[in-house]
């Protein structure tokens, strides 16, 4: 997400091909994932903003 600068929400990580194998997702038990980027003044994206929930 943070590299390709696009929001990502994905409402079932444990099925999504990207994320079933995160630990977040293996050990603590994330299923749902939303995460938007954060960006400085010049659009450059510095980090994300993420929220998750079992």
């Amino acid at each position: 997400m943070v590299a390709s600068g696009q929001p990502l929400v994905v409402p079932d990580a444990r099925a999504d091909e990207r994320l079933r194998t995160h630990p977040a997702v293996t050990d603590l038990g994330v299923i749902a994932y939303a995460g938007m980027p954060l960006t400085d003044t010049d659009g450059l994206v510095v980090g994300s903003l993420c929220a998750i929930d079992h």
